[in-house]
């Protein structure tokens, strides 16, 4: 099933939790790149996201979007 189809009859409070859901799963993602010894069980994390798209989660409400650009410059400036 599309994922337009699932988020559409969505109410707006169920879009912004799972999008906040969503963006929360992101975010200690990107902490792991930063502090690998407090990294969390990824596939953990990886199965959580996968889960919450199907369910209609966006990157809609991703404050955390300064916070991925910010990870991807730090990446390329070490060389990860």
């Amino acid at each position: 099933m599309a994922w337009n189809t699932i988020r559409a009859p969505l109410s707006e409070a169920e879009t912004d939790e799972l999008d906040k859901q969503f963006c929360g799963d992101i975010e200690y993602l990107i902490s792991a790149i930063y502090d690998p010894a407090d990294a969390p069980p990824l596939l953990e994390y990886r199965n959580s996201l996968r889960a919450l798209v199907k369910r209609g989660a966006s990157a809609r409400l991703m404050k955390c979007r300064s916070t991925v650009e910010n990870t991807i410059q730090f990446l390329r400036q070490t060389g990860i």
